[in-house]
């Protein structure tokens, strides 16, 4: 079953995610494997997230948490924003 979110004609949006893009915006990273790498994560794992195949787990926010001192309220809003 996948998470994806829909646009305006019920295609999925596959580049979307408030979370990652945070992370971009922030500077924490420059694109998604950035991401992985400041996250100690494998690229296909952050691929997934941004895609939807997966969830952002406890896990991930907590690494994410770990690597930026990003308060996990604000990590957990920005990462089930739908």
């Amino acid at each position: 079953m996948s998470i994806l979110k829909r646009n305006s004609q019920g295609r999925p949006k596959l580049n979307d995610h408030p979370l990652l893009d945070h992370l971009i915006a922030k500077g924490w990273a420059e694109n998604d494997r950035g991401i992985a790498i400041l996250l100690g994560l494998s690229p296909s794992t952050v691929s997934k997230v941004r895609s939807g195949l997966r969830v952002a787990t406890g896990d991930f926010i907590l690494a994410v948490h770990d690597a930026t001192a990003i308060p996990i309220k604000e990590i957990r809003r920005l990462a089930y924003e739908i």
